[in-house]
């Protein structure tokens, strides 16, 4: 068809459809997410629980009520 291989067609659909994709996912869910994890499903902040018996934030917000703070990478001069 038209003088192109079937991977070349299957290639340019390909494109077509990401590129349409990430115009919609532009469209509809507009800016940045807040945050990577899925709530309460945050890392324990480092050194947190190395000792034997020590708590790590999440079970001490868990018996608390209070959620772990949160930590950004503008927050942290190692992500610079």
């Amino acid at each position: 068809m038209l003088g192109l291989r079937f991977n070349v067609w299957t290639s340019i659909v390909l494109f077509v459809a990401a590129a349409a994709f990430f115009v919609w996912s532009l469209k509809n869910r507009p800016g940045r997410e807040e945050s990577v994890y899925v709530d309460g499903r945050r890392p324990a902040p480092e050194g947190a629980g190395e000792r034997t018996g020590e708590k790590t934030g999440e079970e001490t917000a868990e018996k608390t009520g209070d959620e772990p703070s949160e930590d950004t990478a503008e927050d942290d001069p190692s992500t610079i």
